[in-house]
């Protein structure tokens, strides 16, 4: 809820939203994606989720969503980690490719994923909507 509150521009999902959500609501979402976590000092410092496709002929993509690190690990490589984890368990699981969306206002992110390798493959424009604000995201894959 954190990011959602501090980085809106950055998720598809509204703060407003899924704070309302009710715990077997946000279960079900847990259960049926995969996250991981950088803990320090006895607390959640970053996390990152991913979904694999359900679709029989899409099952070897995975979406990755909700990457977020708090500001003051940014820059010390848990994001890094985070991508590590979630890449190596979504090879093990069988899948070959990673989306992500990132906004184009972003250059922070960009250039953090081009370094560990994901490209640009596309821009949605207006793919997002935040009130009357419309923000475009590119598309980015790495095969694994």
């Amino acid at each position: 809820l954190e990011s959602l509150r501090l980085c809106p521009e950055a998720y598809g999902a509204a703060y407003e939203d899924e704070s309302a959500l009710s715990e077997a609501a946000f279960a079900e979402r847990l259960r049926t994606s995969r996250v991981f976590g950088g803990f320090g000092e006895g607390a959640l410092r970053g996390l990152c989720q991913y979904w694999r496709m359900t679709a029989p002929r899409q099952r070897h993509k995975g979406l990755i969503g909700g990457m977020y690190v708090i500001e003051d690990e940014r820059g010390n490589g848990l994001a890094a980690d985070l991508m590590v984890a979630v890449e190596t368990h979504a090879r093990a699981a069988g899948i070959e490719q990673l989306v992500l969306y990132v906004t184009t206002e972003n250059p922070r992110a960009h250039a953090f994923y081009r370094r560990i390798g994901y490209a640009v493959f596309g821009t949605e424009p207006r793919g997002l909507k935040i009130g009357e604000r419309y923000l475009d995201e590119d598309v980015l894959i790495k095969f694994l």
